[in-house]
């Protein structure tokens, strides 16, 4: 029977609480119990860690601590990131003697997690968002694994090693596909003023192509080359490997192009998909910045589907810390998808399993959990501007890099990109040859 490991610090905080449900409850799934109190955890007998400047005996392990999880403050830290027993490692301490480590690997999970770099003050793209280019996962080469849930991996079985009675459990590999539902339909079940519009530029732009790709699809002699949903189930038929959708409900605008709510055709195609898989809300670009667009457009998915959407992903991925998070909850969303980079793949917050968030303003967990995606279509072929080839490549190593630590490999693809028309074409072949990967040797989710 596995022992629960007694952890002792020199204080308690709602931070240190954090970092150990990361390592212990989110990556092992084990439990852990938690003392300041350094005398019964001198008595004890069974696995124990010391988070602490105290010396213990050379047989023990300790973690010094570098501070950052007894403050209450947000501040700029200053990165110094440095190759520690074979993984990139920053926080490090003066006093290790007798540690197991030389940097403060608790302060390292809490602040690749809790998105501490986010909260400061900095350059933002045109969309409002933290970018890659500023986080130190990009800016020191780190961006590619999942630093935090690997050294909390190396902490557990160095205690594993240390104390047999102590069990841990590796996280399993699984296949999580989702899908946005930006626009449904490329032509079908626009309003007039939106057909005319496409077929003036369409004109404008000599593109005869689309023109009569347009009158097609309006006649109904093919179908509409965005409306490629029976082709995602046929895919995933194996309820294992389930997909999950988002649908954009957000009224027209620069950034949101979905069909109208009302459509009886949209409202069809939500209840349908919802009825058999698991769906969430794509809050629309203007409701990142308005809470009472997201409420109204959350009532559109509860009216449509009969219940309140309790998943979403932000639209364009636009967030903002903490102010999007505690909007969400508001709104009743226990499960967010926005977690991974526009443009740059791998993994934002340093996990692949689903974590919840840690709210650094009101210094406390929250009820949030959040769905790292590892990879997404639009950031291989539009901002890397990968070949499809090249775009497989990188997709496929994050894939084996998740299956080598477990986790879950999270792709983030849109029913447009697998369109039979366009520069999206061959990116169809790219998806497929991502399922058939996944699922190699029974690793479904």
């Amino acid at each position: 029977m596995s022992a629960s490991i007694l952890i002792y610090a020199d204080f308690d905080s709602p931070r240190l609480r954090y970092a150990l449900d990361l390592i212990f409850v989110v990556t092992g799934q084990t439990a852990y119990r938690l003392t300041t109190d350094w005398s019964s955890y001198r008595a004890c007998a069974g696995p124990r860690m010391a988070y602490s400047q105290k010396l213990i005996e050379p047989d023990e392990l300790r973690i010094p601590p570098c501070g950052l999880l007894q403050e209450t403050s947000i501040r700029p830290i200053q990165a110094d990131v440095q190759e520690c027993q074979g993984l990139p490692a920053f926080f490090f301490c003066a006093d290790t003697q007798n540690a197991d480590t030389d940097f403060d690997l608790l302060a390292l999970v809490f602040f690749l997690c809790s998105r501490y770099e986010e909260y400061l003050p900095g350059p933002r793209d045109a969309h409002g968002r933290f970018p890659a280019q500023q986080s130190w996962a990009q800016q020191h080469d780190f961006l590619h694994q999942p630093l935090a849930q690997q050294w909390a991996l190396h902490l557990l079985e160095r205690l594993a090693q240390r104390f047999p009675a102590f069990r841990f459990e590796r996280p399993a590999f699984r296949f999580q596909p989702t899908f946005d539902v930006d626009m449904a339909w490329a032509y079908r079940y626009k309003s007039p003023w939106r057909q005319a519009a496409a077929v003036l530029r369409d004109v404008l732009a000599g593109d005869r192509q689309a023109l009569k790709l347009r009158q097609d699809v309006l006649s109904n002699k093919v179908e509409d080359p965005f409306f490629t949903f029976a082709d995602i189930e046929e895919w995933h038929r194996d309820p294992a490997s389930d997909p999950l959708f988002f649908f954009h409900l957000g009224d027209y605008g620069r950034f949101d192009k979905n069909i109208s709510h009302r459509h009886p055709m949209l409202r069809t195609l939500v209840q349908r998909l919802s009825a058999a898989h698991h769906t969430g809300l794509h809050p629309s670009w203007k409701a990142a910045n308005d809470h009472t667009v997201l409420e109204k457009e959350a009532r559109r998915y509860e009216e449509i589907t009969g219940h309140r959407p309790t998943r979403s992903r932000q639209h364009f991925l636009r967030m903002e810390l903490p102010r999007t998070y505690q909007e969400l909850l508001d709104a009743g969303i226990r499960e967010d998808y926005t977690m991974g980079y526009a443009e740059a793949p791998g993994f934002r917050a340093g996990m692949a399993l689903p974590f919840p968030w840690y709210d650094l303003e009101a210094e406390r967990c929250t009820e949030l959990m959040l769905h790292p995606f590892t990879v997404m279509d639009v950031t291989l072929k539009e901002y890397q501007q990968l070949s499809p080839e090249e775009g497989l490549h990188s997709a496929l190593r994050l894939l084996e890099t998740v299956r080598e630590t477990g986790g879950v490999f999270c792709t983030l693809w849109h029913n447009s990109s697998f369109s039979d028309i366009g520069q999206w074409k061959p990116w169809r072949a790219v998806y497929r040859e991502i399922i058939a990967e996944a699922a190699r040797n029974g690793n479904h989710i």
